[in-house]
């Protein structure tokens, strides 16, 4: 039988978070007969598909690359060293991972996590786990922003942004009846998306587009369907709805509210079937809690757990509780993972041992996170944060701040060549500024450029990048400093280029410019700049820049680097390396 998809929605969202994570005005919902958008992807021969759809059994066979060089990046969790040997320690990945959807996987023997990236292009990291300590991002599900559906400020056109819009909580799944990997989100809260994979590092493909929004969504493939359920973004709503999708994910065939909580707001959504029973995990953003809802029926019965399942203290300090998370089993050893607000770094997921009585989950440790958990998968420690690259091609641990315009960008044996894409006065307008994620609790990023086609005129800059901006920028025979670039962190809009601060002459082809952050909730919550001409003795430039701690971003501070005109177009930057570390 092939097997049926189910969406979950509520359409309550916490009235103070959803009046900020809610940019835009509202917008209707279309009803059911809504089309879908059936766009082309070959498929595999359906198969038989179990009640909990996973990948087929892990093979005995060594994995084709097994032997393969790595330059740049690990292409499989079992490349990158752990830290440490027993015990995880959490946070097993100290970056920003927010909207965490844990899943299994079946075929590798791996833990699979899906996440939000929000405007950063490509959308929605995937990252697998051997055991559960040693992360590594393997892909993103959503290759670039769909301006066919979406508007023109995903291509940063003229003056038009989507800060905080693209991608928010989402959901992956198996779907075991077509062999292929299945993400689906809803994007600039009114479209529905479908991306496949026949692997999780992809190419990832878009199936469909359905005119419906289901936020914050739980994917299931169940052998009676395939089901989303979605929170709605409607502020002081409290209710679940689940919709039926057809088996291809080309139409919407039900569409039913399921379930009324009357005490508490719930978004962040994922849809599961153990046993007899379905299972519905929500989150009450404001009080950071976890709950838990079932029912034997998809459409009927569901019924609340009666208490809260997860409302613990965080192992980082200062940090909030973890929360809006997911289970995940590997059929004998159930897990609950979740994410606290650890700001200005981002939302840090966290891992907790889970059981089962009386068929409700619970934590095995109710008060807290623990800071070192046991896991029976070998490995432990978290996950390495220092890493380099060389930039002769592209990897997975870097996103481009909105989509970027790949006609001006080129990966060789020499680095990135970035050629200025855009004219303008404010780096948060420029196109192909390419990201990666700060790591806790401080830490530093350098970045090697070759500035010898750097136009009069152009800037070329490595930043720490949120709604509260600065940057350090080759720029007209100078290094300098500017600070608060901004967008405003109600209506995302574009508020202030900025103003230049201290300065330094500087006249040679190379430079290393480096960026240092304390990200950690109990630190200082600022960066500083630094500079060098031989990539060993740096100089500082300016004194401290804050760093916001506000949610209303939802991400964390990134590192970037780019470069845009001020002038005409033209000029060019090589990015030879970069690398991060950890710093004390």
């Amino acid at each position: 039988m092939v097997a049926p998809l189910l969406l979950l929605i509520n359409p309550l969202v916490d009235a103070l978070v959803c009046a900020s994570r809610c940019p835009g005005p509202s917008r209707p919902t279309p009803g059911l007969s809504s089309m879908v958008t059936d766009l082309s992807i070959s498929k595999s021969v359906p198969q038989a598909t179990p009640v909990l759809a996973q990948p087929p059994a892990a093979s005995t066979d060594p994995p084709s690359d097994a032997a393969a060089p790595v330059t740049n990046a690990p292409k499989s969790v079992s490349d990158a060293p752990s830290t440490g040997g027993g015990a995880l320690r959490n946070p097993p990945f100290y970056v920003d991972i927010p909207d965490v959807d844990p899943v299994f996987d079946n075929t590798t023997g791996q833990f699979v996590i899906s996440a939000s990236s929000f405007h950063f292009s490509p959308s929605a990291p995937v990252l697998v786990s051997k055991d559960l300590a040693n992360w590594q991002i393997v892909g993103h599900s959503v290759p670039n922003f769909d301006t066919t559906t979406l508007n023109p400020g995903y291509d940063l056109q003229g003056d038009q942004t989507a800060y905080v819009g693209g991608t928010w909580a989402s959901s992956l799944r198996y779907d075991s009846s077509n062999g292929r990997w299945v993400w689906a989100g809803c994007i600039a809260f009114r479209t529905t998306f479908f991306y496949a994979a026949d692997k999780l590092e992809g190419p990832w493909k878009l199936v469909s587009k359905l005119d419906k929004c289901f936020y914050d969504c739980g994917l299931l493939f169940d052998s009676t369907g395939t089901y989303l359920v979605t929170n709605s973004r409607q502020s002081g709503s409290t209710t679940f709805s689940i919709g039926q999708i057809s088996n291809d994910l080309r139409s919407l065939v039900k569409f039913e509210q399921v379930y009324i909580d009357h005490g508490h707001s719930v978004e962040g959504t994922h849809l599961y079937k153990r046993g007899d029973f379905y299972y519905i995990f929500g989150d009450d953003p404001g009080a950071m809690q976890e709950w838990v809802y079932r029912s034997k029926s998809i459409w009927t019965g569901w019924e609340s757990q009666g208490k809260v399942f997860a409302s613990v203290s965080n192992p980082i300090p200062r940090a909030n509780k973890p929360h809006q998370g997911g289970w995940v089993s590997d059929g004998t050893h159930d897990w609950y993972i979740g994410f606290g607000d650890t700001w200005p770094c981002g939302r840090i997921f966290n891992v907790m041992p889970m059981s089962w009585v009386d068929d409700w989950p619970v934590l095995k440790d109710q008060a807290s996170c623990p800071a070192t958990v046991e896991t029976p998968y070998g490995g432990g420690g978290s996950t390495p944060l220092s890493w380099k690259s060389d930039m002769t091609a592209y990897d997975a641990r870097f996103e481009w701040n909105h989509n970027p315009d790949e006609s001006k960008i080129s990966w060789g044996s020499g680095g990135l060549v970035l050629t200025a894409a855009t004219t303008t006065d404010n780096m948060l307008h420029a196109r192909n500024t390419l990201c990666w994620r700060t790591a806790g609790p401080k830490s530093q990023t350098t970045v090697q450029l070759d500035v010898s086609r750097v136009a009069a005129g152009d800037r070329a800059f490595v930043s720490l990048f949120r709604d509260v901006s600065s940057y350090i920028a080759v720029a007209d025979g100078k290094l300098t400093v500017r600070t608060g670039i901004t967008y405003d962190h109600s209506s995302y809009k574009v508020v202030s280029a900025g103003t230049d601060g201290a300065s330094a002459a500087f006249s040679g082809q190379t430079v290393w410019l480096r960026a240092i952050a304390d990200v950690a909730p109990s630190g200082s919550a600022s960066g500083s700049y630094a500079y060098s001409t031989d990539g060993t003795s740096f100089q500082a430039l300016g004194s401290s820049v804050s760093l916001t701690k506000y949610y209303y971003s939802f991400t964390g501070y990134r590192f970037c680097v780019g470069t845009h005109a001020t002038k005409a177009l033209g000029g060019q930057v090589t990015v030879k390396s970069v690398a991060v570390d950890l710093v004390s």
